[in-house]
């Protein structure tokens, strides 16, 4: 009997021992790792409320959207080129367009949406060479290139008829379905997919660009901050997403969410809304560049995750 009982005694101590093992792994799961982001340079306010940023490694210069006039005296909205210290080179570099938002560079062309169309950009000679109508006029706002040189095109408004357009053959044509996913903002290739935030579903998602299945990632709700805006891939297995409002979220392929930078924080009295639109990344300086909206300013924040030294990192010191 006393062996029973000491047996019955071990058990107990090797289930309490494995239960308190689950916790840990799955409070360790929870827990926000340490990421880490310092504020290195920010602009003056002198842009037109700005909405996109986008990196040019060949040049070595960053792209703007100035998506809305803060004066209806002056003239239309535009393109910016900053270099990646925050100096303005060109304010009004790519003039004439009609509330410009995403932008992306494929085969040394900057395509940029604006609200009636696709527009392609000679980089080089800085004119604009051809525009693409959208069927829709309301609220085109992401693009992004796959290698074969098909581009997808987001919709951010809820009268779409389609959440997703395509572009191919130079035509743009619908190409989701809105119970597929709604309401997209910022776009990502990753492979044979394309990752988006879909406000349906309150979750990033990656779609396959053959059979359109949908997969989520992992469940993110900005409500009320806000709908998903810009993403980008800091690593292999890590994605940054904004929501306009403010807050942004690292994403780890585990599922794991940590929150990141919230610019809302950085709002004075009397001061307009500090936004946190659709980023840019320089990935060799790990610089994220935030533009503010109606702040009218660009961030750069250096971003990092602080490194936790285990058993194999520990040396033995004299």
């Amino acid at each position: 009997m006393e062996r029973i009982n000491l047996l019955c005694l071990l058990c107990l101590v090797i289930f309490g021992i494995s239960c308190a093992y689950a916790e840990s792994i799955e409070a360790d799961l929870i827990q926000q790792p340490a990421y880490h982001a310092e504020l290195v340079w920010q602009t003056e306010a002198v842009f037109h409320t700005p909405e996109a940023v986008l990196y040019d490694p060949g040049r070595d210069v960053l792209y703007v959207s100035n998506h809305r006039r803060t004066d209806p005296n002056l003239p239309g909205e535009f393109i910016s080129r900053v270099d990646t210290d925050g100096n303005i080179l060109d304010l009004k570099w790519i003039t004439g367009l009609n509330r410009p938002t995403g932008l992306t560079i494929y085969k040394d062309k900057l395509y940029v949406v604006e609200r009636t169309n696709l527009v392609c950009i000679d980089i080089d000679t800085a004119r604009i060479e051809k525009r693409y109508p959208i069927t829709e006029t309301g609220f085109p706002n992401d693009v992004v290139f796959d290698p074969d040189g098909v581009g997808y095109i987001s919709y951010s408004g809820s009268d779409s008829k389609a959440p997703v357009y395509r572009f191919k053959d130079e035509r743009i044509e619908p190409w989701l379905s809105n119970e597929q996913l709604l309401q997209p903002n910022g776009l990502l290739i990753e492979g044979e997919h394309l990752v988006a935030y879909d406000h349906n579903r309150k979750a990033l998602v990656r779609i396959h660009r053959d059979s359109q299945t949908v997969e989520e990632i992992a469940k993110i709700d900005p409500h009320p901050k806000g709908m998903g805006d810009g993403l980008v891939k800091l690593d292999a297995n890590t994605y940054l997403l904004t929501a306009w409002g403010g807050p942004s979220w690292i994403v780890e392929q585990t599922g794991r969410i940590t929150e990141y930078v919230n610019t809302e924080t950085l709002t004075r009295d009397e001061e307009k809304q500090v936004n946190n639109a659709d980023i840019g990344l320089i990935p060799q300086k790990h610089l994220l560049i935030i533009p503010t909206f109606f702040n009218h300013r660009l961030l750069a924040y250096k971003w990092s995750k602080n490194h936790t030294p285990d058993a194999a990192d520990t040396t033995d010191t004299p």
